[in-house]
């Protein structure tokens, strides 16, 4: 029994080490949480890059609306001029027809071109943003191991935390905004698909 007893206390010791050797080295690693909204709105970096995005959106859709005008008013040009014609009048004028078929060319051309802008606009983003996280990704990288942490999760996935001082924001945020209070965004041209 005395054999039994001491064998089990082995055996206890055995399991136990790597269950207590796990617990230390889970109380030693540390999760923490990154805002990313506020990386954006805060840093100079986010701002910068938020500003920029907006003017190309603004300049894409000044040029789509100029082109835009210009075929709504050859459209009521066109309409006033066929105003009082008969279908019969209106197929015969050859001018006419072919001046309104034109401008439905031109406008479902627009159409298209607005299309190509969206998705270009969409990977101008895409490729500003990759960008920004590859500026981004040391400085976290830092404030994660300044912090002895292994995890950082974006604080919007927390549903509940009773932990304090975990948040980096404001660290990341300092020091992006040391390194780097700019980003150049340029208008891109989506891959075709």
């Amino acid at each position: 029994m005395r054999h039994l007893a001491v064998v089990m206390m082995v055996v206890g010791l055995a399991v136990a080490a790597p269950v207590q050797e796990a617990a230390a080295q889970a109380a030693q690693s540390q999760i923490v949480v990154l805002n990313t909204q506020r990386l954006m709105s805060d840093s100079a970096a986010g701002r910068s890059l938020s500003q920029q995005l907006g003017a190309i959106q603004q300049q894409v859709v000044s040029e789509l609306a100029n082109e835009e005008r210009a075929i709504r008013e050859e459209e009521a040009r066109l309409q006033q001029a066929a105003a009082g014609l008969t279908r019969d009048q209106l197929l015969s004028n050859g001018t006419l027809t072919s001046q309104m078929a034109a401008n439905d060319r031109r406008l479902q051309a627009l159409q298209q071109r607005a299309a190509a802008s969206e998705r270009d606009l969409q990977y101008t983003e895409l490729v500003a943003l990759r960008d920004f996280n590859a500026q981004l990704g040391p400085i976290v990288d830092e404030v994660m191991a300044s912090r002895g942490a292994l995890f950082v999760l974006n604080s919007g996935a927390i549903v509940r935390s009773s932990a304090s001082g975990v948040d980096i924001t404001d660290a990341v945020i300092a020091r992006l905004d040391q390194r780097l209070s700019n980003l150049t965004v340029t208008r891109q041209t989506a891959p075709a698909q």
